[in-house]
């Protein structure tokens, strides 16, 4: 059971990766392939890596790669590390396939040690050798070597030129021909490539590559504002594509288009004026002339704003990180009769949003605004706006900007069986600064009035607790009180000063020995009061506080019923792992060895729970 568990554990989930330029590049450095992919259900990635998780032998696993059609040349490169000899001589690159499917016809192009060989494909299923090199011109491949396909097309067939480059050089070598003269594949106005990995061996893919014909919008890409009546010129790159263009324009985010002009040179740019209207959703679509490909659309909208009145918020505009307690200066440019403005803050992108001042003029340009001390975002922006009659006449922030504190003070969740002495039951109080700190103070509250902390040695004043300063502070010098379930810390630093990061500086070291099993399942809330800050030249810092939760749990025990650790627990725990349930308040009883985060280890313990050595 464990290695079943081990195996379900390796698969990830993320949206797909790609970098655009004369090729396209995938070197799956994510967890998923996303939608630039249409593959068989056993290819996963895996460590930065395409892989073939069937542990089942054959050749009916394809991979079609439809973010490009017509390829120019295909090229994939074997990992290093994790493959074998056997393995990079047990995959292949598909060719001239007729759909943008993993059940596509086309064909495969096979190193298989000393021969290459060309593969028909049908339906993602290959057949039988239709054609084979004996005489290959480089060394079979290995691990770290790349493969290189170019497909071409006469009247004696469909042809396909293998290249390879071996670890640590720089050029890819011919190794031979194979062809169909048949053309039994290949034949439609589009096609694809991708990649066959034959099952149950060592074959992981490190990166693969296309060179296809493209285009490449780079303005407008999304985000801009425009003004009806003004001239805007439309750029784009080409790659391997010299054919007349069209230039067209979507008012709904590309669900329906209008032609701004056809059948233009392909030059890379060309003069617009814009619509004196106003449109929220705009894109523009740059095609082949008489075509659907190639072609590429913004990548996000853009706005056309009529000529009227306007408000442009100048900044904050996207990026910054102001900090709580301190003033700043918001800041906008306005056109046309507006005489006042009011100004907002929206911490989530524009979900909701708070009144800063009304009624600011609007030919003063700025407000200096103090940040709220309670306030922080990562998805911050300000908009500023004026109602005239029934219109509304507002601008935001291009972007999103964050407001954050100097230091962040928290506590980490963590959790404990009730009845265990202080050893294994650690809270650690974090602190992420980034300015250098030279003292903090501050109180750790259990509002359960539950926890205890023990004391090491009773004979000196403040009696010596069972606390321990870590990371950054660890060699910093530490006084500790306690009242109640109530713990007073201060962390000062002699000499020297705390260094600007992130980490735990505090470990408190809880007795359960006195807290009974109607406990569990239960939490208390450890929360931070009575604060002090100071950096590095002892001026006062106004920090963010976030409590944490200490969890009473029975150790691996993470399903109902809460009696005992079985399958039950092993597979929520396997879940847990892999991220693919939500955090419940049980959650951290998989945390066995209580460093604060659920990993393979943690579900090795919990497996040995269950199933201990004989």
């Amino acid at each position: 059971m464990k290695s079943k568990l081990l195996l379900i554990m390796l698969f990830t989930f993320c949206l797909a990766s790609l970098v655009s330029a004369q090729g396209l590049t995938d070197d799956f450095n994510r967890t998923d392939l996303g939608s630039n992919w249409s593959a068989q259900s056993q290819y996963a990635i895996q460590t930065g890596n395409l892989v073939n998780t069937s542990d089942t032998t054959g050749w009916n696993f394809l991979a079609t790669f439809v973010a490009a059609a017509n390829p120019l040349e295909i090229s994939l490169q074997w990992a290093k590390g994790s493959n074998d000899i056997a393995g990079v001589n047990a995959g292949g690159i598909a060719a001239m396939l007729d759909a943008p499917s993993a059940t596509a016809n086309g064909y495969v192009v096979v190193r298989r040690y000393a021969t290459i060989k060309l593969y028909p494909v049908a339906g993602g299923i290959l057949g039988g050798d239709i054609a084979m090199n004996s005489s290959p011109q480089v060394a079979a491949p290995a691990p770290g070597d790349a493969l290189k396909v170019i497909p071409s097309t006469d009247a004696d067939g469909h042809h396909f030129d293998l290249y390879i480059k071996k670890d640590g050089t720089t050029d890819f070598v011919f190794d031979g021909r194979v062809s169909d003269p048949n053309k039994l594949h290949g034949n439609t106005s589009k096609v694809y490539g991708g990649v066959v990995l034959y099952g149950n061996v060592a074959n992981d893919v490190d990166k693969f590559s296309i060179r296809a014909p493209l285009v490449q919008l780079t303005f407008p890409n999304g985000g801009e504002k425009f003004m009806g009546g003004t001239s805007q010129t439309i750029t784009w790159n080409n790659y391997d594509f010299s054919g007349n263009v069209d230039v067209l324009i979507s008012y709904d985010s590309g669900a329906s288009w209008t032609f701004i002009v056809e059948n233009i040179a392909n030059s890379g740019s060309y003069t617009w004026t814009v619509p004196d209207e106003t449109h929220e959703n705009c894109r523009i679509k740059i095609v082949a002339n008489g075509s659907d490909i190639p072609f590429d659309v913004s990548d996000a909208d853009f706005e056309i704003e009529q000529t009227a009145p306007t408000i442009t918020v100048t900044s904050p505009n996207g990026g910054e990180n102001w900090i709580i307690g301190t003033q700043r200066t918001i800041t906008w440019q306005k056109s046309g009769q507006i005489d006042f403005v009011d100004i907002y803050y929206t911490p989530d992108d524009g979900v909701t949003r708070y009144l800063i001042q009304g009624s600011v003029p609007a030919d003063l340009g700025y407000y200096n605004w103090t940040v709220p001390t309670n306030l922080y975002s990562e998805n911050m922006k300000i908009i500023i706006e004026k109602l005239v009659l029934d219109q509304i006449y507002s601008d935001e922030s291009d972007n999103v900007f964050s407001v954050s504190a100097l230091v962040h003070l928290y506590v980490q969740n963590a959790s404990g069986e009730p009845g265990t002495g202080p050893e294994k039951n650690i809270v650690r109080v974090g602190m992420s600064n980034k300015t250098n700190v030279r003292a903090v103070m501050f109180s750790v509250t259990d509002d359960k009035n539950i926890l205890d902390v023990p004391i090491i040695d009773n004979s000196v004043d403040p009696p010596l607790l069972k606390i321990n300063t870590t990371g950054r502070a660890k060699n910093f010098t530490m006084r500790a009180r306690k009242s109640g379930s109530t713990v007073r810390v201060a962390i000062v630093a002699l000499s020297g000063v705390i260094q600007a990061g992130d980490g735990p500086i505090l470990e408190i070291f809880y007795d359960l020995s006195g807290v009974g099993p109607e406990m569990i399942n239960k939490a208390s809330e450890l929360y931070l009061s009575e604060v002090l800050i100071s950096d590095a030249n002892s001026q006062e810092i106004i920090p963010r506080l976030t409590s944490g939760h200490f969890y009473y749990v029975k150790a691996g025990d993470l399903v109902e019923p809460f009696d005992t650790v079985d399958d039950a627990d092993i597979d929520k725990m396997a879940e847990v792992v892999l991220g693919t349930v939500d955090p419940d308040p049980y959650i951290l009883s998989g945390d066995m060895d209580n460093d604060g985060d659920i990993d393979i280890f943690d579900l090795l313990e919990v497996y040995e729970l269950a199933y201990p050595n004989p």
